[in-house]
């Protein structure tokens, strides 16, 4: 049996997050990294980050992206796991 972990964080947010300068970590990067690759019976678990919308491309793309949430359904599946 295999077990499929998928963060999806929130608009605009991504795994390399700065605030002034300094990286921070959304919880949803947390909870990814937190979620072990064997799971407690030693069954594998496939991991999968997604960045918020609005997060791609110029300054337009990812406004349109953060207030629409186009682009996630590309990207989304895109990424799954077969």
């Amino acid at each position: 049996m295999k077990n499929i972990v998928i963060c999806c964080d929130g608009t605009w947010n991504t795994s390399n997050d700065l605030d002034n300068g300094v990286p921070v970590s959304t919880n949803v990067v947390r909870l990814y990294n937190a979620a072990a690759e064997l799971d407690s019976h030693g069954n594998s678990q496939h991991r999968y980050y997604h960045p918020g919308v609005g997060t791609d491309g110029s300054w337009w793309n990812k406004a349109i992206g953060g207030g629409t949430g186009q682009g996630f359904n590309k990207k989304y599946y895109e990424r799954l796991p077969r």
